[in-house]
């Protein structure tokens, strides 16, 4: 970062702050996207089969370092953790098996 930084010295003290402000905002977000997430999706009910090939997308998917798979409710319970997951794609990944999956916020 403080290379960044050397060569803003002959920019007004106005352009000097934004840009300043602009780096820092940048490196914040870029180290926070190496910061392991957890995330918990419920999915419907499956079979041994469904839930087999459930298992075989996860470990599929790069950003996933960890995962389990445990009964909950009227379906099953997929907590995740890694770093940089998308939760679209993980969604859309279970989807295409035939189940219906719903993200579940922590409080």
């Amino acid at each position: 970062m403080a290379n960044c930084l050397s060569g803003i010295a002959n920019l007004h003290s106005l352009e000097r702050v934004i840009l300043v402000n602009r780096i820092i905002i940048n490196y914040i977000l870029n180290r926070r996207t190496n910061i392991m997430d957890s995330l918990k999706f419920e999915i419907s009910t499956a079979t041994q089969q469904q839930l087999q090939r459930v298992q075989e997308v996860l470990n599929d998917v790069s950003s996933i370092n960890e995962w389990q798979i445990a009964p909950y409710v009227d379906g099953y319970l997929v907590s995740l953790k890694g770093i940089n997951m998308q939760i679209a794609n993980i969604l859309t990944c279970i989807s295409a098996l035939g189940l219906d999956a719903e993200r579940l916020y922590e409080e």
